[in-house]
């Protein structure tokens, strides 16, 4: 009876040793390898009649162009050239995963987006990826008409398709405004994440108007 008694208190004492031998600790080279997409897809959403799910598209090959006219005068109004598109990045403080539990857990710092951006608007998102395609669509403007191939826009209309994919079965996760801050005097966008993961996996940063960060974490349990 001591024996067992003495063996369950060695279990005990071992267990939590044991799953803590379980955990992985990831490089940043080995989640860079599950980097996919780099500089194609940017954050929106593909609306649905209950809830809003996150979508991602790629615009690339959307070289259709519009036509605005002064209504009084019928002069184009010309549009300023768009910047160059920058793009989010993430460096990680730590990443860990435990296979056999299929955890995976990172925290560290979002860079790229402007100046004074707060947390809120940064969108995270682990879930299953499922590529789709998304419609371009053109409406009246109130600070001009619009015209397409020459015909006057006055209802909203479907100009193009794009490739596109959006987030199935996800999980949100929020950023946090830092009190420290960075070497631009701003406070740094930190975040971090411990979540069930699968083969099919992705980890997602998106916010409007930049290229998203795309990893296919569930590479990590090969």
């Amino acid at each position: 009876m001591k024996l067992k008694t003495l063996a369950f208190l060695i279990l005990i004492i071992n267990v939590p040793n044991y799953l803590k031998s379980q955990e992985q600790i990831i490089t940043f080279q080995e989640l860079l390898d599950t980097k996919v997409d780099e500089n194609i897809y940017e954050f929106g959403w593909f609306a649905t009649a209950y809830k809003k799910i996150p979508c991602y598209r790629d615009y690339r090959k959307n070289s259709v162009k519009m036509t605005m006219k002064n209504p009084r005068n019928g002069q184009e109004i010309d549009f300023p050239e768009a910047e160059e598109k920058g793009a989010l990045k993430i460096s990680p403080y730590k990443i860990k995963i435990n296979k056999e539990k299929k955890r995976f857990s990172i925290s560290g710092e979002i860079n790229g987006a402007w100046k004074h951006v707060t947390s809120s608007e940064f969108e995270i998102y682990i879930g299953y990826k499922k590529d789709t395609i998304s419609n371009i669509t053109l409406s009246p403007n109130l600070h001009g008409d619009i015209y397409f191939n020459g015909e006057k826009v006055d209802s909203t209309i479907i100009i193009n398709t794009v490739p596109a994919f959006y987030l199935k079965d996800f999980k949100k996760y929020g950023a946090i405004l830092n009190n420290e801050e960075d070497k631009e005097g701003n406070r740094k966008i930190t975040f971090e994440i411990n979540s069930e993961f699968d083969d099919k996996s992705y980890l997602v940063f998106g916010i409007s108007s930049l290229y998203s960060e795309i990893f296919h974490i569930g590479k990590l349990l090969e």
